[in-house]
């Protein structure tokens, strides 16, 4: 029996002022993405500022891989047989600014530590978003109803350099308990010299998403982050691509050690230089529920 589309229950409360904004979306965008071969972490680090990163919530995944106010649901933790979910296979990060949405522009920042199996699924593992920050309240509240992607906010800085290069910084937002006025991630992008080449649309490989736990904010802060108490599917959604690609390269900020700081994102000591970039327009289409 095919899955069915999921749609967020049109009884669910939203925080006064923003509207829904049910899929499908479609989304015009430059997209960066870059792989990253660190081995799997077993590190505790600065567990006192965020207290995800444990072994039984990191399973594997480095340290910043979950947002210090996410509360991972139970069922995303839960072992298969005797193995954690994450299970390797290729992880990576991506960076996205939103020309057009049906919620308006806005910037994103996504981790992806690999390929999740699911609670007594020990085959047909995919890809899941651990950690994702995004530029707007709307893109947050509709991101976490819509696909259960774990989206918070946070503040981001493109700046160019010259006609190649752009430095990206992202921030907690002032009106989060976890603002330092400190960037938690900082990058420079570089663009190839060689044009950007068309490709045939395509779709990527499903993301399979667990239910939403309510985070640890406190009341009034960050009132956009909303969970799916209500509900309890997990979801799976494969985006569509339809645009130019090319190759482009990422490094680190002159004087910075690290991409992350390994609370509000991984450090990534061990993210590829060559990644890629893309332009042109993205579907995202309604959830499947996922047996």
């Amino acid at each position: 029996m095919p899955a069915a589309d999921f749609y967020p229950s049109k009884d669910a409360a939203l925080p006064a002022g923003l509207a829904a904004a049910p899929p499908p979306w479609h989304l015009k965008a430059t997209l960066w993405t870059f792989l990253y071969s660190n081995a799997p972490s077993t590190s505790t680090a600065d567990v006192t500022k965020n207290v995800n990163n444990t072994l039984e919530v990191l399973q594997g995944a480095p340290p910043g891989s979950y947002h210090p106010c996410e509360v991972p649901h139970s069922s995303a933790l839960a072992p298969v047989g005797d193995k954690f979910q994450l299970q390797g296979g290729p992880r990576g990060i991506i960076l996205v600014r939103y020309e057009d949405t049906p919620v308006g522009p806005y910037d994103e920042l996504i981790m992806l530590p690999g390929l999740y199996a699911r609670p007594g699924k020990a085959r047909g593992k995919a890809q899941r978003i651990t950690n994702i920050y995004v530029s707007t309240d709307e893109s947050v509240v509709n991101g976490r109803r819509n696909w259960y992607i774990p989206k918070h906010r946070a503040d981001f800085v493109f700046k160019p350099i010259d006609a190649r290069r752009t430095e990206v910084t992202v921030s907690h937002p002032p009106d989060s308990p976890l603002h330092t006025g400190t960037p938690f991630f900082r990058a420079i992008l570089t663009r190839s010299r060689v044009p950007l080449l068309p490709l045939p649309a395509f779709s990527m490989p499903a993301l399979v998403q667990p239910p939403l736990s309510a985070p640890r904010y406190e009341e009034g802060i960050m009132p956009a982050v909303i969970s799916s108490e209500n509900t309890h599917p997990w979801l799976s959604v494969a985006p569509t691509y339809k645009g130019r690609w090319g190759l482009a390269w990422i490094g680190k900020v002159e004087g910075a050690e690290t991409y992350g700081d390994g609370v509000g994102f991984p450090t990534l000591e061990g993210l590829w230089s060559l990644g890629c970039v893309f332009e042109g327009l993205i579907d995202f289409p309604a959830s499947k529920v996922v047996e």
